[in-house]
């Protein structure tokens, strides 16, 4: 007769077979995991580029279910190794076939983890930040090798903009689960600014970033007023105009000239400006003050 496990035994072999098996210590269950999770745990847990190429060229339609971690671990590697090879001056092409093979399968990837997100299904939730997403969809256009292909730019455009999503989907949920949620930093908000396809997102990015744009010292509300504008994000430099303008009665002189000068080319109405700028021109400098003069 085999011998039954003792509670010792049981919880060593499955906490070491973790890829495998989904253990819960505090009820004692066990759960054997199906194969998109066993390759998100690989690829999560994955440091070197040689190990995540054989997940993801030896995978098969898993990849495309694979859990968000996974995933945004897949393309720092693999960016990783890509930049590695170029500073070593060895060719690039080693890792396009698997490249090639995440972008393409990462949409329908991240479609999944939308789902899991908004249905709570997925650990994603507790395990991977707004400034993850963000990090990874700075780097999805890493991922490219030559020569780029139209399906190739469609595969990384998807993907940048289902990660942009993707942001706003796990701000949201924050606002559900806590009251007071936290918001893009400022830092998190000016890089999600400089990303293209940014746009898309502006009137949802507006609403999660004005409380946390309220508290931002004025040369910073500044800076993403001018950034907005310039990436075409109208809505959210509507909401940092908004607060400047608020602000201007009691800020320094050139400090006013500048935000005039941010707020005229973000499409402010020139009458609040103008005004503004009137009831401190005195002590401005006058390079400062012919610029924003200029700009009404």
């Amino acid at each position: 007769l085999t011998e039954v496990w003792a509670a010792e035994d049981f919880a060593a072999y499955f906490e070491g077979h973790w890829v495998d098996w989904d253990y819960k210590a505090a009820s004692n269950e066990v759960r054997l995991r199906p194969l998109d999770e066993r390759l998100g745990e690989v690829l999560r847990s994955s440091h070197l580029a040689d190990d995540v190429s054989v997940a993801v060229l030896t995978a098969g339609e898993e990849l495309s279910k694979t859990p968000l971690a996974g995933i945004l671990r897949a393309i720092h590697v693999l960016a990783d190794a890509k930049k590695e090879a170029a500073k070593k001056g060895k060719s690039q092409e080693e890792g396009d076939v698997e490249r090639m093979k995440l972008l393409k399968m990462m949409p329908d990837a991240l479609l999944e983890a939308q789902k899991g997100i908004e249905e709570e299904t997925d650990v994603v939730i507790g395990q991977v930040t707004p400034k993850d997403l963000i990090h990874g969809a700075e780097r999805v256009p890493e991922l490219l090798c030559e020569p780029i292909l139209p399906n190739t730019l469609a595969h990384r455009k998807e993907a940048v903009k289902l990660l942009l999503e993707l942001v706003i989907t796990r701000l949201q949920k924050n606002e559900t689960l806590d009251a007071k949620p936290k918001a893009l930093s400022f830092e998190e908000l000016m890089r999600f600014l400089r990303i293209q396809g940014a746009p898309t997102q502006d009137e949802a990015l507006s609403h999660f970033c004005a409380p946390s744009l309220e508290s931002s010292e004025t040369k910073e509300v500044l800076q993403v007023v001018q950034r907005a504008s310039a990436v075409g994000c109208t809505k959210m430099a509507e909401v940092g105009g908004s607060i400047l303008l608020s602000r201007l009665s009691s800020a320094l002189a050139d400090d006013v000239a500048e935000a005039v000068i941010a707020l005229a080319e973000a499409g402010s109405p020139p009458e609040p400006l103008a005004a503004a700028l009137a009831s401190r021109a005195l002590p401005s400098s006058t390079p400062l003050l012919a610029a924003a003069t200029a700009t009404l």
